[in-house]
């Protein structure tokens, strides 16, 4: 009877793995895409191409599916500050609400233990910045904000998140 069951086992144990492996390559594409989307936007708000940044919103807007996860409220959170930032009346609210979008971000990012993705060191100054506080990396925003003020942005040296997020928002505004 054991060796009748074994190989129902094995193909049952095999079936939730390769499940498991689809979730995870979804919630992968998901996520890239979903960064992808965030980092076009915070270039074009920052270059004044507003088509762009709301079309950029907008993706984040949709999202994706990550399944496997319980991310319901999360994303849901995330989605209406995209949505808010694209909204806004003024290059500054628009700046404003989607450098907060970081914080989304990083609330889910560290409290899954979660690191950037790979290559995320190699971004642009200002998509840098914005990769250190989706993650809260101390050590990339310490040499992504040092690019960007050797650029000739005004950027203070803030030593905590919230206010990192509020000056990088008014480098963000500011543009080009």
């Amino acid at each position: 009877m054991l060796r009748a069951t074994a190989p129902l086992a094995l193909l049952l144990l095999s079936s939730c793995w390769l499940r498991t492996e689809r979730e995870l390559d979804e919630r992968l594409e998901t996520m890239s895409t979903h960064l992808d989307d965030y980092l076009e936007g915070g270039q074009a708000l920052y270059d004044g191409d507003g088509d762009g940044f709301e079309q950029a919103m907008r993706a984040v807007e949709k999202g994706g599916e990550l399944p496997g996860m319980d991310l319901g409220a999360s994303l849901d959170a995330l989605h209406a500050e995209a949505k808010a930032a694209r909204q806004g009346k003024t290059r500054n609210e628009r700046a404003s609400r989607f450098v907060a979008l970081s914080g989304q971000c990083a609330e889910c990012h560290t409290s899954r233990g979660h690191s950037a993705p790979l290559g995320a060191d190699e971004q642009p100054p200002l998509q840098a910045a914005l990769v250190a506080l989706a993650w809260e990396d101390e050590a990339r925003w310490q040499a992504a904000s040092k690019a960007l003020r050797s650029d000739g942005a005004k950027l203070s040296e803030a030593a905590d998140w919230a206010a990192r997020r509020q000056a990088l928002a008014h480098v963000v505004a500011a543009g080009r």
